[in-house]
């Protein structure tokens, strides 16, 4: 009753997989919360390298931040529970993402070698070219750190927020099912399929964002 032995788990992974909508629910999970991570990903990029480069651009965006960063996921989930219908859980993992990389990506920027912009800007190198050679080299590290630990932090809110709302055809409605019914085989099981998804969706990512730096910076 408290706590399911491994031999349970196993066989209720098995059972798992092998059911007809266990695939709809993990695509139909991992399309919401990526959504919104992807979508903070971006903005994180945009607007914390705007941040960086100028400084009333960050005093603006510096209340929003610390507030979205302070309100804690629960009161978040309810308060967009009563602002949307649907759509919530995007918008949840955008909130939680969104002030990891932005912060990240403004202190990569900020640490950026000033003598080597100072050099640049004395020998009218492109736009493009500074991009390439100086802001993404010292974003590199910053951001791939800031992806890493917002997708962690992405799935646990999106599934919380699946489990307080009971989305139907999500991971968190099984969660809430198997508290409902005492399911501990249940409960494990879905806990663990969370916790591959989430650091093999994080490994591909930061592979993935490696790949892409490699050619300009050696993370």
């Amino acid at each position: 009753m408290l706590l399911a032995s491994p031999f349970q788990v196993i066989n209720r992974l098995k059972t798992l997989i092998a059911e007809p909508d266990f695939r709809t629910i993990i695509e139909a999970s991992c399309a919401r919360i990526f959504s919104g991570f992807f979508i903070a990903f971006v903005a994180g990029i945009v607007l914390g390298s705007l941040s960086g480069e100028f400084e009333f651009i960050a005093d603006l965006l510096w209340p929003m931040v610390a507030t979205v960063k302070a309100v804690p996921v629960a009161s978040f989930v309810v308060i967009l529970f009563i602002w949307f219908t649907n759509g919530i859980t995007p918008i949840l993992t955008f909130l939680i993402s969104f002030p990891i990389i932005y912060g990240n990506v403004l202190q990569g920027v900020k640490s950026a070698d000033k003598k080597l912009k100072e050099v640049a800007d004395i020998y009218r190198v492109s736009f493009v070219k500074k991009i390439l050679f100086i802001k993404i080299p010292a974003v590199a590290d910053y951001l791939t750190a800031a992806s890493s630990t917002s997708i962690g932090m992405a799935w646990k809110a999106g599934v919380a927020a699946e489990l307080i709302l009971q989305m139907n055809g999500s991971i968190g409605e099984k969660l809430y099912y198997a508290k409902m019914y005492l399911a501990n085989e249940d409960l494990i099981a879905w806990t663990l399929i969370v916790i591959l998804l989430s650091v093999i969706l994080e490994k591909v990512f930061v592979l993935f964002l490696r790949f892409l730096f490699g050619r300009f910076y050696k993370i």
